[in-house]
């Protein structure tokens, strides 16, 4: 079933059944059998303001009983705005699929080719995982880290979306407008960045990507990065001024739990040129890093540094 005649939004329904057999015996035996929904369109604003989507669910059965329902999709929105005084873009997917568990082992190699110690906490002479650290100097550095894949696998509801916003008012306001010249000079941008894999077997929100995760349990990995822009002046010749926030957060799940690291930045930055053979850039940052750890606590961590900066 499909809609075509108007132009403005269009879409298409489709049915299709699959069914495989295989020989047993002296006869052909059904071993799946798969039912796909797919719906899908195109949705115009305006000229330049387009949504386009597409969702499949898909019902998967085997003759020992065993079924899988998956859905999968996309949509994609392109945002123009006043001939760009406001931009914005968004892609948004859902799929299925499964996360294999790894785990870290360390290897010992020659003082000054690895990357970490071992420090025996606990002076029993066996290395555990919490007992590597990375080397404080390259000469002391005699263990690598090295991932191995379990046969481990958790089957998973993922989530993917990147969206991109921007704000730039010199597109609509005039020059000769002098109560509104200074907000001429100010440009706006962010950025958001979302992963996340959620087990499909314990009935979380998964297609909701701010969704709150009831148990730590369900999530099997999750990535998170959000920036936000300020500017003033940019593209001037004489100087400009930047603020900026950066926020990254990741989580994996490892054998012996899940393992969780953040990091917040806050950034200033002024640069002026004075003359062309001399400019000086001067840059403020805040910071905030953890790291947390259900089975390895001796790594877990929380610390703030400031940095000040000239060019």
């Amino acid at each position: 079933f499909q809609r075509t005649e108007n132009k403005n939004f269009t879409w298409r329904f489709s049915y299709s059944n699959r069914v495989d057999y295989l020989p047993k015996s002296n006869i052909f035996q059904e071993q799946t059998n798969a039912n796909d929904y797919n719906f899908e369109g195109k949705w115009t604003q305006f000229k330049e303001n387009i949504l386009t989507f597409s969702f499949i669910k898909r019902d998967f059965n085997t003759n020992n009983q065993n079924q899988l329902n998956n859905l999968l999709g996309r949509l994609d929105q392109q945002l123009l705005i006043k001939k760009g005084f406001i931009r914005g873009n968004l892609t948004y997917e859902i799929s299925s699929g499964q996360e294999q568990k790894i785990e870290y082992n360390y290897i010992k190699v020659y003082a000054g080719q690895g990357n970490y110690i071992w420090i025996d906490r606990n002076k029993d002479d066996i290395a555990q995982q919490d007992e590597f650290e990375i080397a404080p100097t390259a000469i002391q550095a005699d263990y690598i880290r090295v991932v191995v894949l379990s046969n481990q696998f958790i089957p998973t509801n993922n989530l993917n979306l990147n969206s991109s916003f921007s704000i730039d008012p010199k597109i609509i306001l005039a020059d000769n407008k002098s109560l509104l010249k200074i907000f001429r000079k100010f440009n706006f941008q962010s950025n958001l960045k979302v992963l996340r894999k959620i087990r499909s077997d314990v009935g979380e929100n998964s297609l909701n990507p701010f969704a709150t995760i009831k148990s730590d349990t369900s999530l099997v990995s999750s990535t998170l990065l959000f920036r936000n822009l300020l500017q003033f002046n940019r593209s001037n010749s004489i100087y400009d001024i930047q603020l900026s926030h950066t926020r990254n957060f990741q989580r994996s799940i490892l054998i012996n739990g899940l393992e969780s690291r953040v990091l917040d930045e806050y950034l200033s930055r002024i640069r002026v040129n004075y003359n062309k053979q001399l400019s000086s850039i001067l840059s403020l940052g805040f910071f905030e890093k953890s790291n947390n750890s259900q089975a390895l606590i001796s790594r877990n961590y929380f610390v703030q540094t400031n940095r000040l900066e000239h060019q």
